[in-house]
């Protein structure tokens, strides 16, 4: 079952006067409620002369905007900027926009002729953010009903019985301080 995909739109009256100045194909910024509210500015430019033009200015006046609202580290360190192009964007290019460490995580997406949407917005998230597009192998899916693992060391058998015991209702801490103090007295019985 997918996972369903929130946001909501942020700060309009920037997105509309920063495709006013730079005459943006589109351009949209979002809030997803994942972990702490993580930004997203989506924008799409009709050509790779336009982009390779633009996206310098537009990062540094973009992360200045939002920073304002960053409420903490975590969002400052995971702020997206979605440079979409309709034509082919070159390998150098994209490796500088990329590469680029100031402000945000920047991901530049060519070939792509559709108008920002709720659908493309939610397909960006879903991929770049939720990662909803990894696939479990079924093998990774199912742990091994008994481990294949024995050995005859003592520290191994006190383990072993004190986890086949049947103690589920303790938890892990006095789990581990009984395995401890088993081990401990065989350890101080064979001195």
């Amino acid at each position: 079952m997918a996972q369903e995909i929130s946001y909501k739109k942020s700060k309009s009256g920037f997105s509309n006067k920063l495709n006013l100045d730079y005459q943006l194909d589109d351009i949209i910024i979002v809030e997803t409620p994942y972990i702490d509210n993580i930004f997203l500015c989506i924008l799409s430019v009709s050509s790779e002369a336009k982009l390779n033009e633009l996206w310098d200015i537009l990062n540094s006046v973009i992360s200045s905007e939002l920073s304002k609202d960053f409420k903490n580290d975590f969002q400052m360190w995971n702020f997206y900027l979605f440079y979409l192009c309709k034509e082919e964007v070159g390998v150098e290019l994209k490796y500088k926009i990329i590469n680029n460490k100031f402000s945000s995580r920047k991901v530049v997406i060519d070939k792509f002729d559709k108008k920002i949407d709720k659908q493309v917005v939610e397909g960006i998230i879903s991929e770049y953010i939720v990662g909803s597009d990894i696939l479990l192998d079924e093998k990774v899916k199912t742990l091994p009903e008994e481990s294949s693992y024995h050995s005859e060391s003592k520290v191994f058998k006190n383990i072993e019985s004190i986890y086949l015991q049947g103690n589920e209702n303790l938890n892990d801490k006095e789990l581990l301080e009984m395995t401890l103090s088993r081990i401990i007295l065989e350890i101080k019985d064979e001195d």
